[in-house]
């Protein structure tokens, strides 16, 4: 039994699957920009001196 068979005419195949591809597709890009802006950074920016007093 073919998938357009089982599905009647294809319309699930043909509308839904691509519905739910761009779903699946949108989550993960968004999952990696979410997680890329709030790792960890590889320094810690409180360690260096912002002002420094006396030198010129």
């Amino acid at each position: 039994m073919s998938m357009v068979g089982f599905f009647g005419s294809g319309w699930l195949v043909t509308f839904v699957g691509p519905v739910v591809a761009g779903g699946l597709l949108a989550f993960l890009a968004s999952f990696g920009v979410v997680y890329s802006q709030t790792s960890a950074p590889s320094t810690n920016p409180a360690d260096k001196a912002i002002l420094t007093y006396g030198t010129n």
